[in-house]
């Protein structure tokens, strides 16, 4: 983790998921505070089994373009894996983000599934 940041991870099962909140915390000049975040659902169950969904990523303003919003996936996928996830998916939507997004997401790793009209659903392998 880039230096003066530090995450944590919280785990919860519901169902058929373990609901993963991912926190980014800057730990400078002495006072933590949360700057990122990024969520996801690995599904045990069901259709969805060995799937982990990524949504909710976000990095405050001040600390974009550190590395931090990569660093955050990194720990997701992290996560995804220890929690027996094969793939990784996620959804981007024009409404909510620039296009740019879906390529930062493409050189993460991700391959668009399906394309709609300014929708995406995009999948990764997750490395054994």
């Amino acid at each position: 983790m880039t230096e003066g940041y530090y995450t944590e991870t919280y785990i919860t099962e519901w169902k058929d998921k373990d609901n993963v909140i991912i926190s980014l915390w800057n730990d400078e000049h002495d006072v933590s505070e949360q700057v990122g975040v990024v969520e996801l659902a690995v599904y045990k169950h069901g259709e969805h089994e060995g799937e982990a969904l990524v949504w909710n990523l976000y990095v405050d303003e001040p600390h974009r373009r550190k590395g931090l919003a990569r660093e955050l996936m990194d720990e997701a996928h992290k996560t995804a894996k220890h929690l027996g996830a094969k793939v990784t998916a996620l959804e981007w939507s024009l409404k909510e983000s620039p296009y740019w997004v879906i390529e930062w997401y493409c050189r993460l790793g991700y391959d668009e599934k399906e394309f709609g009209p300014g929708n995406a659903l995009m999948k990764r392998p997750i490395n054994e």
